[in-house]
């Protein structure tokens, strides 16, 4: 099996989807797919396959359903309703729910769970969004990301709410800390005491979810890093997530030599 993994990075973090699917690795994915390309035609050149004597797969008839429904993606916001705000909170970026929550309120025209689901929806996920209380279980099935305002930790119900998720949040959920005002001094304690807890819980595994973790300052910035969360958070499901694999007979022999399985390739 031919692997860039040893000589990108980009490629070892992300997988070749990403590549394919995030403008930044543009370039980079088009020289290695062109490498792989390459690298067929040889194997094709030096060892061609025989014709199968199955049937040609357009005369076999679908047994399955042909239409197939979207994937899920979950936007869960823990962050405070306006009713429920702590002492020292700004109100003007908040409402009654906790997912109309507007922590660049002078960039915003929707509220940051909104920009969230359009960019998962046109990466092909039908959005839904939730209050991290609200979410339930859905985080442990779907991939999907959290948008973190540092003052949902300012009361202890907060607080034991996003240390508890956290503790044993799978893989494939990133959470993505949204700092509506760095300067503010009771604002950037909470937020340093919300990495923390992350850091802590050990959810940040590449370089994309640190810096989600870290935190983003403006609309700007949230919009540049969320379409990569979507495509990681899908990676990282398609990879570990409860996903119904066909079993292998017993003893049955690998497909490759120190083949480790199909929940390998991503």
């Amino acid at each position: 099996m031919y692997s860039i993994a040893d000589e990108d990075q980009e490629y070892a973090d992300n997988g070749m989807r990403a590549l394919l699917r995030l403008r930044p690795y543009n370039a980079l994915y088009r020289r290695k797919l062109s490498d792989l390309a390459t690298q067929i035609v040889q194997l094709t050149e030096h060892a061609p396959i025989e014709p199968s004597p199955v049937e040609d797969i357009d005369a076999v008839k679908n047994k399955f359903n042909p239409e197939a429904s979207a994937a899920v993606f979950e936007v869960a916001v823990a962050a405070p309703t306006l009713g429920m705000l702590p002492d020292g909170a700004d109100p003007a970026g908040y409402r009654d729910s906790s997912d109309a929550w507007r922590p660049f309120l002078r960039e915003q025209e929707l509220s940051l769970a909104e920009y969230a689901g359009r960019v998962a929806e046109r990466l092909d996920f039908a959005v839904r969004i939730s209050s991290l209380e609200k979410t339930g279980d859905a985080l442990r099935s779907r991939p999907g990301v959290i948008l973190i305002d540092p003052w949902f930790i300012a009361d202890a119900k907060g607080l034991s709410t996003l240390r508890s998720f956290v503790h044993d949040m799978p893989s494939w959920v990133l959470p993505l800390l949204a700092i509506g005002s760095p300067r503010d001094t009771r604002t950037a304690q909470l937020a340093k005491d919300a990495r923390t807890i992350l850091s802590q819980a050990g959810v940040a595994h590449t370089e994309t979810a640190r810096r989600a973790a870290k935190g983003v300052t403006s609309l700007q910035d949230f919009v540049d890093i969320m379409p990569m969360l979507v495509v990681e958070a899908e990676r990282q499901y398609l990879r570990h997530g409860p996903i119904k694999r066909s079993k292998s007979r017993p003893g049955a022999p690998p497909l490759l030599a120190g083949d480790r399985g199909l929940a390998d390739i991503a």
